[in-house]
């Protein structure tokens, strides 16, 4: 029995990691004034696989900060702080004024992920900044 033991705590900690891959997580994004345009710019752009929104529930599509994860992009922005600052302020700025409300976030969370998927589905962030409604251009 004891040699069972260490082969069944790795299957299990397989199954565990296995299920906290981010296939189980949704995304739902607000509501856009555009039907979305902005967005696809924004993704063609960034040459990303796909832009997803976060610390959203289907039930309560608004809160303090829209956090907007752009996947595996293949365009980087800057490295420099003040060019890519700049970069990501844009990001921001131009969303907000794709929303069906603007006035619905107090600020904007601009991600790049870097996602890799395999047994177990891993995640960095390469760039990311939390962008104030004070910070943005009208």
């Amino acid at each position: 029995m004891n040699q069972y033991l260490p082969k069944l705590c790795i299957l299990l900690m397989i199954i565990n990691l296995s299920s906290c891959t981010n296939n189980s997580r949704k995304s739902y994004p607000p509501k856009f004034g555009d039907n979305g345009k902005v967005v696809d710019s924004i993704k063609i752009a960034y040459k990303a696989e796909g832009i997803e929104f976060e610390n959203l529930e289907k039930t309560d599509l608004t809160d303090t900060s829209l956090t907007i994860c752009l996947i595996n992009c293949k365009k980087q922005i800057s490295n420099n702080f003040d060019s890519s600052l700049i970069e990501l302020k844009a990001i921001a700025s131009n969303i907000r004024r794709s929303l069906a409300n603007d006035s619905a976030y107090k600020s904007y969370r601009i991600v790049f992920v870097n996602r890799e998927k395999g047994i177990v589905t891993t995640e960095f962030f390469s760039y990311e900044a939390d962008i104030p409604l004070s910070d943005l251009k009208d």
